[in-house]
């Protein structure tokens, strides 16, 4: 996972909120707020192309760091009720 990759993306996508929405049987994207973004802007369609993978690895890092802070709390609770003696 490259965390500055995907901050790039979402510096350089449309601002939010955006909504589904569908007409029939075709969907289309909504920008609310913000400039709609032109014909030839790459940035908001790299952003959603991406928004599955860089999701999945933003979970699995928070996954991995709520481990570690978990095994880091229970090796200071461990220590903490160790006592030194002189």
């Amino acid at each position: 996972m490259n965390l500055k990759e995907i901050e790039d993306r979402l510096a350089k996508a449309t601002p939010g909120p955006w909504s589904l929405n569908s007409i029939g049987a075709k969907n289309y994207l909504m920008w609310f707020g913000g400039d709609w973004p032109k014909e030839e802007d790459d940035a908001n369609y790299a952003f959603i192309a991406n928004a599955r993978k860089d999701i999945e690895d933003l979970i699995r890092h928070v996954r991995s760091l709520e481990y570690q802070n978990e095994i880091l709390t229970i090796q200071l609770e461990s220590l903490q009720g160790c006592q030194k003696y002189p």
